[in-house]
């Protein structure tokens, strides 16, 4: 009984966002509750339909988010995803226009936390246990993913620039 009360109240927040959220609240009640989910669990997964949101209209702001309560992995991963709906042919604007855009400053401080923890962790000897060692690798390795959807962005980018 408890997940069909999950779901139920899920679909109705669904719904209520969809109905009063729009760009004339600048999306503001869909802010309101990912922060409120994100204060209590930074570690929660947010619903597909949340995250499509945030692909669709202003992705930065739950990068902001993910930052302000600590969850840099999910920031990162998201920043990737970001990046990859950027890339993608059918959704690509025009070459010539000035619409597409990337948080740059986020991506630059999302990599230079990443860098920090990864730095610390390796400086203070903190991969002694098999959960740490993963840990560290993870970091890395959602570093190295997401510096390589940046520089194929780039890429990308100047390609489309020349002609």
């Amino acid at each position: 009984m408890d997940r069909l009360n999950s779901a139920s109240s899920l679909q109705t927040l669904k719904s209520y966002l969809e109905r009063y959220d729009s760009a004339a609240t600048n999306y503001k009640y869909h802010s309101v509750v990912v922060e409120n989910i994100l204060m209590v669990n930074p570690d929660f997964d947010l619903q597909p339909w949340l995250i499509q949101h945030y692909l669709n209209h202003n992705p930065e702001d739950l990068i902001r988010l993910y930052l302000k309560f600590g969850a840099l992995q999910r920031a990162a991963k998201f920043a990737s995803l970001v990046i990859n709906a950027a890339m993608k042919p059918d959704e690509l604007i025009s070459r010539h226009s000035n619409a597409r855009w990337l948080p740059y400053s986020l991506l630059d401080e999302i990599f230079e936390q990443l860098q920090k923890h990864i730095q610390h962790a390796e400086d203070h000897g903190t991969t002694n246990d098999a959960k740490s060692k993963d840990q560290l690798r993870d970091l890395k390795n959602i570093q190295q993913q997401l510096n390589e959807d940046v520089r194929l962005y780039l890429e990308n980018v100047q390609r489309e620039s020349i002609f």
